[in-house]
């Protein structure tokens, strides 16, 4: 039998990794959103970047501060948690050291320089939901299994967007 799988989609637009730091309160949200929904968490989606690529004393510090809350999230959820990164735009000078960043430390990767921003940066409606489909892709690669959305249930926590999606 088929264990029902979630996928949370977390939003905090804007903002630089340094914000997600173990110990954060965004990290700290995070945790007691899990613990309290007492979820088995096995794979983590990771989309963001872009502020980090705008400043070059900001990128060289990605690669050590993704590699941290990676490593963290492997002690305080589970060792074997798998981390799938989509690979941001190449819109700022110092994209490339994002990129190579997540693909050194992701387990995958997904594309998007083919899809649609509002602004040159920011995925419009259709893009975002294009993002998920490709998450839930790699995700099923990973795990090799097949679900099917059933519904979506929707969370405000602390200023935080929560997005459950039962597969």
């Amino acid at each position: 039998m088929m264990k029902d799988t979630t996928m949370i989609k977390i939003t905090y637009p804007g903002l630089g990794i340094a914000h997600f730091w173990p110990g954060s309160q965004i990290y700290k949200t995070l945790l007691k959103f899990l613990e309290k929904k007492n979820l088995t968490v096995s794979t983590f989606f990771w989309l963001q970047g872009e502020t980090d690529s705008v400043i070059e004393e900001e990128s060289k510090f990605y690669l050590e501060i993704f590699t941290y809350l990676v490593s963290s999230l492997k002690k305080y959820i589970r060792n074997d948690i798998k981390i799938v990164s989509e690979l941001i735009g190449s819109v700022y000078n110092h994209s490339t050291t994002i990129i190579s960043a997540l693909i050194n430390i992701s387990d995958s990767t997904i594309e998007s320089d083919d899809l649609s921003a509002f602004d040159g940066i920011h995925y419009n409606s259709k893009s975002t939901f294009e993002i998920g489909r490709r998450f839930y892709l790699e995700y099923n690669d990973i795990n090799q299994t097949f679900n099917i959305i059933k519904k979506l249930k929707h969370y405000n926590v602390k200023n935080s967007i929560f997005y459950i999606y039962l597969l």
